[in-house]
């Protein structure tokens, strides 16, 4: 771990659903147990990235899942236990509650399944984020979705997950007196949550866990003819 826990600066928090209930919207391609593991390696993935980024004081995984939380202390992440999984928008809000009552200086709230992401993409979304109060987002590949939020202090803005909460969270921080910074970030903006999804994070041919996991499964093998061209280019 490069960063060294501290309980100033920003930390960040990686909300984690029931690996039982993931990506139900990839059961066209992927069985329950794949999901599981699927779902498991995007966290390895997501945990590698976090622990190696400077710019982070901690690391907090807010979860009810017990794979979750001994991955989480495997990378030397704190623990927010949640008895049920909770939507995501009480999650964060948890731990961003959980975080101001430590005295901590804000947040990076990051999805568990942006297995692209890496350490240098977190720094330079938190080197380019503004001074407390402020508000920076990192919008999904499709534009409707928030994959990233810096927020200082961690309650600057009421949060709004789930559909278009890209513009939901822009038009929360105007209201709150801030401007904020909109950041691109390839590996923070591919999500996967359905098969297109999978498709696109294939083509980008990562040394990931999760596309070391898909080719195991020989998960290219699956899509039928619209995805030909996918198939042609991974051999």
């Amino acid at each position: 771990m490069k960063h060294s826990v501290s309980q100033q600066g920003i930390w960040a928090v990686v909300p984690v659903k029931s690996f039982d209930q993931a990506k139900k919207r990839m059961s066209s391609v992927l069985s329950a147990d794949e999901r599981r593991q699927l779902s498991r390696a995007m966290l390895g993935d997501v945990l590698e990235a976090t622990s190696q980024a400077s710019s982070l004081s901690g690391v907090l995984v807010v979860t009810c899942e017990i794979e979750a939380m001994e991955l989480a202390k495997a990378f030397g992440a704190s623990v927010l236990s949640e008895t049920t999984s909770s939507g995501l928008c009480e999650a964060v809000s948890n731990a961003g509650q959980h975080l101001n009552a430590q005295g901590l200086s804000g947040m990076i709230s990051i999805p568990g399944d942006v297995p692209l992401v890496c350490a240098d993409e977190i720094d330079r979304v938190i080197h380019n984020h503004g001074t407390a109060p402020a508000v920076t987002l990192v919008s999904a590949w499709d534009g409707g979705g928030t994959n990233a939020l810096v927020s200082t202090p961690a309650d600057a803005i009421s949060l709004h997950f789930g559909e278009n909460s890209f513009r939901a969270h822009k038009d929360a921080a105007i209201k709150a007196g801030l401007e904020p910074t909109v950041i691109s970030s390839p590996g923070l903006e591919l999500d996967l949550d359905t098969p297109d999804d999978l498709v696109a994070f294939l083509e980008r041919n990562s040394n990931t866990r999760t596309a070391k996991y898909f080719e195991e499964i020989h998960v290219a093998e699956r899509f039928d003819d619209h995805h030909q061209k996918l198939k042609l280019r991974l051999g």
